[in-house]
């Protein structure tokens, strides 16, 4: 545990616990008062509300400081951002060329350039900054931790700013630590965004201000240089406060103090530069520097004096313009509040110091508590180990927590904390659990072969023969491992089925003839896989070589295979418990739809086989079972006599029109019953009903099972389903009711009475745009001889409005007799 931590000691989890930990220790020092010689005046939403949105003229900007001169302000700080494009550039040029082409004189040209004037407010701002003295800009850069790899643009402007004066160096101790291990972590300037050259050269100095998001996840420690190329930029804070204490251009680094003013020591660092800053709690909510809002301000709604002799940081605070960091005191902040605390510490001295030394203790503490860990919490019992651990776990947050309140010092203890509660819990937990294994493994051992026998029992073959591996070997288990082979057959698992036999010829090589069935199920394992080929298309469950039993689907033996359809192959099945013959339709989903689609598509196989089984009507097959083999789901369902109906859709075997009559009634009272149950087919067509001629019965199958199927694509991307038969509705993709039924049971008498579909088209997208838009094609002109209410009929039931439709399957029976009557009577 300590070895993962320390490999992480540098990463942003064990940093950002560390930080979490410094922000805790912050919270329980005692409050100090803030630097009362700072105040921001702040463009905040009210002032968005009152002078419009961002980005405003500069010549508010100017305006602004031109207020601040002559209040009084000491030091200006204007960290605004977005200095660095020109404003009214495509006007002035305009007015430019315009001037050229057509030379004004007089009064014109006083009016040219009153308004070329007034329109340069990027030189409007850089005269009222030129014109007023310590007036500081943030230049925005981002923070990175490793130096461009490319090299930097020059900045001249910027470079200027440079800090000369070093003392020191950073030890070469550090530069030959592995980066997972050094303490150095340090943070680099990149893309800078310089404001305008005349913007820039009209201020005192240009500081730098890191944009979020900040490196480390914190904002508890603050560059005040940053290394920008070979040199050292001063940050934003740093300047300020400087210039307000009359040392701007007594600015010293020490690589082993930190940041001095002339020869007094103004704010501990590390070796980066970085300090910790004191944040100020705000009272009542509110902030706990003086901030005025800039429109008021600039009404003059605030009292000027409260700027005289003082720090005036400008910069926006709504949350629509700036993102609010995080602060170790739980609040988030703008980065100008930030600033504002940062340049506070530096002028009240209310700093954070880690010392050099903190970072061999935080090493030192992880060696600790890896000894610990390894050599003695082991031997030690669970109450005694708590009370230890507990002790080393108090010192150390004690320690942590003293040295910040009372001597303002961080040593970073955290991770090794973490580390030594996270292993104390782990090896704590482990004895327990070897304990409690050890007593399983006995207690298992006596019911291992008992539960063997029942997931046996139970069909759960794979339970059965992993408690069979842990059973003690011997005559009677080889002979139950023995028949769970012979199941594993039925299930057509043959790789499995090769496993249990391989297994018994390590305990016992001779045992019958497992020999034969290691190599008869090996060779069958390659042609068939639980019915689907190595290709993907599926193939019978019935095998032509002998020597392998008779395939189990569930609970049923496969008979004989009866037929193939369009999404799977159907089976004659016995229920070998109670005798009864079954037909069983398998599906192969896995070689039908998308791993993304699959587990979709099964939740509603399922759901809608339940519900459909729930259907009992003398017209609907009666479906009794339905499962799951691994890739093919079934429906086992009652074994009918007849065939299906799209025999009879051929023009030299149509039947009788009497006879397509009495099968569409009994069929339009079987949708009737199953619309009442709130079940709709979505696939109605001749070859989903199974007509027993003999007897004049039709019988609908395939309740709920088309529902998995409409409008659902395979793998293949194709459209499973008879588009022919297809509802507007369901071609539109909207939902669906038994008024889509009866639409297709339209489309279905007229094929049954003509042998031709109502609506013809060379490709689907046509059908398509024919079922939806066009009108079907006449009934009489292709069977001139029927009756006229067979074509009332036909128009209804096929209307693209489902409200234009027959509403209910006994609305459909009721003209269906009406027409029949008719025939008769004629």
């Amino acid at each position: 545990m300590c070895a993962v931590f320390l490999l992480g000691i540098n990463s942003e989890p064990v940093r950002s616990l560390e930080w979490l930990a410094y922000g805790f220790g912050q919270t329980v020092t005692p409050a100090r008062a803030p630097n009362e010689n700072i105040s921001i005046i702040a463009i905040d939403d009210d002032s968005l509300a009152a002078l419009g949105d961002w980005p405003w003229s500069r010549g508010q900007l100017a305006a602004m400081i031109r207020y601040l001169r002559k209040t009084g302000a000491r030091v200006i700080g204007v960290d605004v951002g977005g200095l660095d494009t020109p404003q009214n550039e495509l006007s002035l040029a305009l007015l430019r060329e315009f001037r050229e082409q057509n030379p004004p004189s007089g009064a014109a040209d006083a009016l040219f350039t009153r308004i070329t004037q007034q329109l340069n407010t990027d030189q409007i701002l850089a005269r009222e900054l030129e014109a007023t003295r310590n007036i500081f800009l943030a230049v925005p850069f981002t923070p990175v931790r490793r130096p461009p790899q490319n090299g930097l643009p020059p900045a001249p402007l910027l470079e200027q700013q440079a800090l000369k004066d070093v003392q020191g160096s950073l030890p070469e101790f550090y530069s030959r630590l592995p980066e997972w291990l050094n303490p150095l972590q340090r943070i680099y300037a990149e893309h800078p965004r310089m404001p305008l050259p005349a913007i820039a050269r009209s201020v005192d100095g240009l500081g730098l201000s890191p944009e979020p998001p900040v490196v480390d996840g914190s904002t508890a420690g603050r560059p005040l240089a940053v290394p920008y190329g070979n040199q050292y930029l001063p940050g934003f804070p740093l300047l300020v406060a400087a210039a307000y204490g009359g040392h701007l251009k007594k600015i010293q680094l020490a690589y082993d103090s930190g940041i001095k003013f002339g020869s007094a020591l103004t704010a501990p660092t590390d070796n980066t530069f970085r300090a910790l800053p004191f944040y100020y709690p705000a009272k009542k909510q509110t902030s706990p520097f003086q901030m005025s809002s800039f429109h008021e301000v600039l009404n003059g709604d605030v009292h000027p004096g409260l700027f005289a002799g003082k720090i005036v940081l400008l910069g926006p605070t709504s949350p629509r313009l700036v993102e609010y960091q995080a602060t170790p005191i739980g609040e988030k902040m703008p980065p100008v509040l930030i600033e504002a605390h940062t340049i506070s510490s530096l002028l009240n001295g209310d700093f954070y110091s880690s010392p050099p030394w903190a970072t061999w203790i935080r090493y030192a503490a992880f060696v600790i508590v890896a000894l610990y860990l390894m050599y003695f919490l082991p031997r030690l019992g669970i109450g005694s180990g708590l009370a230890v651990t507990g002790l080393l776990l108090i010192v150390m947050l004690n320690a942590h927590l003293i040295l910040m309140a009372f001597m303002s010092r961080w040593l970073p203890l955290a991770a090794p904390a973490a580390a030594l509660l996270t292993g104390h819990f782990l090896l704590a937990g482990k004895q327990l659990l070897l304990k409690r294994v050890g007593q399983y493994q006995q207690e298992l051992a006596k019911t291992n072969r008992l539960l063997a026998q029942a997931y046996h029992t139970q069909g759960q073959l794979d339970m059965a023969f992993e408690k069979y591996r842990l059973c003690t070997i011997d005559e009677e288990l080889l002979s139950m491992t023995y028949n769970l082979g012979l199941d594993y057959e039925r299930k057509r698992q043959f790789n499995k089925a090769v496993n249990v036999f391989r297994y018994i010829r390590i305990h016992k090589p001779n045992y019958r003839d497992t020999k034969d069935r290691v190599f008869k199920n090996l060779k069958t394992s390659n042609e068939v896989v639980l019915g689907s080929s190595r290709d993907g298309m599926e193939k019978t469950l019935l095998l032509t070589q002998g020597g392998v039993q008779k395939p189990m689907l569930g609970r049923y033996q496969i008979e004989s295979e009866l037929g193939k359809g369009a999404m799977g192959t159907v089976y004659l099945g016995t229920d070998p418990k109670i005798g009864r013959t079954v037909a069983i339709k398998t599906m192969p989903l896995s070689s039908e739809f998308e791993n993304e689609m699959l587990e979709e598509v099964k939740s509603r196989f399922f759901r809608e086989a339940e519900t459909a089984g729930r259907l009992s009507h003398n017209n609907i097959v009666t479906i009794y079972d339905v499962g799951e083999e691994h890739d093919l789901a079934y429906i086992a369902m009652d074994f009918l006599q007849g065939m299906d109906m799209s025999k009879f859709t051929k023009k030299e075997k149509l039947l009788d029109v009497d006879e397509v009559f009495t099968v569409m009634i009994q069929v339009a009272d079987a949708l009737n019953y199953a619309h009442q149950q709130n079940v709709v087919h979505r696939d109605i067509k001749p070859a989903n009903i199974i007509y027993d001629r003999r007897n004049k019965k039709p019988t609908v199958t395939d309740f709920g099972v088309a529902h998995i199927t409409d409008n659902t694509k395979t793998k293949t991307g194709t459209i499973l389903g008879t588009p022919s038969f297809m509802s507007p509705e369901q071609l539109s993709g909207t939902s669906v009711d038994g008024r889509s039924d009866l639409f297709a049971l339209g489309v279905t008498f007229f094929q049954l009475l003509t042998g031709e579909l109502p609506f013809v088209a060379e490709s689907i997208s046509s059908l398509m745009y024919k079922i939806t838009n066009e009108q079907p094609r006449d009934i009489l002109e292709l069977k001139p001889k029927l009756p006229i209410c067979v074509k009332a009929i036909i128009t209804k039931s096929l209307q693209k409005d489902p409200a234009k439709r027959y509403q209910t399957g006994e609305e459909f029976i009721k003209a269906l007799r009406r027409c029949e009557k008719n025939i008769n009577d004629k």
